[in-house]
């Protein structure tokens, strides 16, 4: 093995490239392109194993596009750019007759063996031809699984698209199961493409072990892609996340020009895009068995935008995502409008995050672990529970907005960190038409994690997305609202109703004549009976004008009782 630095701009196999004692070209040489070089890759589908790969800044690495091209780097090698990689540019990708293949030997332990500098370009572009720019397929008819000649209808024609070799992504479309990123679930490869009728017939390689049936409308994906980055001998395997140690390192300044890969497959990693700044385009990119992509498991991403910031992510996401144990394992998500989420075990179990028009199918949970999630004209189908507090967490608010949840058409639900919200309209079975007209009241619903939480701030709070507001004038003010509680038994107030431990409003106001000092104020000695609309007040002295924040809280639980509320409220 030799350490080789360029001298001049050339091609890799080139002696005079590397100051003419030869070229990098034995297992465990080493390569840097130097400042003011550009190199191009002509090594073809290399076997050797080369150690460290840098690009120093303004250096230049280029891989061919018209022409078959591995490159595989060593056991805890590192490739460090601070240069520019090319592979493929806009509009001139690499061909769709051919490869490029970075290749990678599972490191020894975890550690980032791609490392991308502040002040690098990276410009990766593969060929939407390689698989006749068709993403996504759909099962049209219902099959079972029995190992052997199995054959996917897919509605439609991908016969001059879709060919043998290729891989592919299909989801049941199946009732909740467990686990369901690895039982409701498939990677399949094409043994052969052919039409039925104005459809088409996809042949899998014959596989063992998955009899399950597949139903109508279950989404099929292509994952194959000709520009791949992997871990050496790694499983396609649906779940084989685990054990990898091979991580990305994405480390520029926030003000630098985005690097991209477009058309690109990730298979085998241990981390992707480990990040404390910068601006990241993926479009059209394919990731699975990454163990963690800001997610878990296997993504497909149809296009994804990350913008990085003290090393917090806040990616808008779009695409097909599947297979996926924690989906999105970031912070600060958004799943834009036509996104789909396929047999998945939890939903935004660690981040803060929005998703907008989006399908969801067969998945355990929402899961609220001190994070507030929106869902707005979503669909949510073949789930076990639809929101599962994890019982160690405080704050945290799920907010449905017009969702489709299996079927009824949900216009307001909100699950806080110790129960739910929703909405009821004249009709709906506990209705009761409230004093103010409004056409809809709200039914807070507590959980048995109410009875264990000894502060405030830990009780079940109705508390929208910001808390309810009102302007004040400095003074003696009065917030009241009503509430209709149902079957209570064991509260504080006569034969057991509700009172004012169980059922508070709380204010928070500026109590001095300036600045921005806030203390807080409870309503304090009332009763609530069961069975009619009761009012409920709090009564502050605000220091100044200003904006006064409030809550309602229940703070008891009892299986099958409630309280619905009159979101309209009165200040004097």
């Amino acid at each position: 093995m030799a350490d080789y630095i360029s001298t001049q701009s050339g091609d890799w196999n080139t002696a005079a490239t590397w100051g003419g004692g030869g070229h990098p070209d034995t297992n465990g040489d080493t390569a840097t392109i130097a400042d003011g070089h550009e190199v191009d890759y002509n090594l073809g589908v290399s076997a050797i194993e080369f150690g460290n790969v840098t690009i120093n800044a303004g250096g230049t690495l280029t891989f061919p596009t018209g022409s078959n091209s591995k490159i595989i780097f060593e056991q805890d090698a590192v490739f460090s750019i601070s240069g520019t990689l090319n592979a493929g540019a806009s509009g001139t990708p690499v061909d769709a007759s051919y490869t490029c293949i970075f290749e990678f030997v599972n490191a020894s332990s975890a550690r980032d063996i791609i490392d991308i500098e502040d002040g690098s370009t990276v410009n990766i572009y593969g060929d939407p031809d390689f698989y006749g720019d068709e993403k996504y397929a759909e099962v049209k008819t219902e099959i079972t699984l029995d190992g052997t000649d199995d054959v996917f209808t897919v509605t439609g024609d991908y016969t001059t698209k879709w060919v043998a070799g290729q891989k592919i992504f299909v989801a049941q479309n199946c009732a909740y199961k467990g686990n369901p990123h690895l039982t409701a679930c498939n990677i399949f490869e094409i043994e052969s493409v052919s039409a039925n009728g104005a459809d088409t017939d996809i042949e899998i390689v014959d596989q063992g072990g998955d009899t399950n049936t597949y139903y109508v409308g279950g989404r099929v994906v292509m994952l194959s892609r000709n520009v791949i980055f992997r871990e050496q001998s790694v499983s396609w395997a649906i779940g084989a996340y685990t054990g990898h140690n091979n991580r990305i390192d994405y480390n520029k300044s926030v003000d630098e020009v985005m690097a991209v890969f477009d058309n690109c497959l990730f298979i085998g990693w241990g981390a992707l895009w480990l990040a404390s700044g910068g601006y990241l385009i993926t479009e059209d990119v394919v990731y699975v068995n990454v163990y963690s992509s800001q997610i878990a498991g296997f993504q497909y991403a149809d296009y994804i935008s990350m913008y990085y910031a003290t090393a917090s992510a806040y990616p808008m996401l779009k695409g097909v995502f599947g297979g996926i144990s924690n989906f999105p394992y970031s912070s600060g998500v958004s799943l834009k409008g036509g996104s789909e989420v396929w047999s998945c075990t939890t939903l935004f179990p660690y981040s803060d995050g929005v998703a907008k028009e989006v399908k969801f199918r067969t998945f355990r949970y929402l899961v609220d672990t001190g994070r507030s999630i929106l869902f707005q004209r979503c669909e949510l189908y073949n789930f076990q529970t639809l929101f599962s507090s994890s019982g160690n967490r405080r704050a945290g608010v799920i907010s449905l907005e017009n969702c489709d949840v299996d079927g009824t058409l949900t216009e307001f639900e909100m699950y806080c960190a110790f129960g739910e919200i929703l909405a009821l309209h004249s009709g709906d079975g506990e209705w009761q038409a409230p004093d103010s007209g409004q056409a809809f009241i709200n039914k807070m619903i507590p959980d048995t994690l109410t009875t264990t939480r000894e502060d405030y701030t830990c009780r079940f709070a109705f508390n929208q997305r910001p808390r309810w507001f009102a302007y004040v004038q400095s003074g003696s003010n009065t917030i009241t609202m009503k509430v209709y509680p149902v079957g209570w038994s064991t509260g504080g107030g006569a034969a057991g109703a509700l009172d004012q431990d169980d059922l508070y409003l709380k204010a928070w106001y500026l109590d001095a004549g300036s600045g921005v000092s806030v203390a807080e104020a409870v309503s304090t000695s009332q009763s609530f009976a069961n069975g009619g609309w009761r009012e409920i007040s709090v009564t502050f002295t605000a220091g100044q004008a200003g904006v006064v924040y409030f809550d309602l809280l229940l703070s008891l639980y009892e299986s099958g009782d409630y309280v619905l509320v009159d979101p309209e409220w009165a200040l004097s």
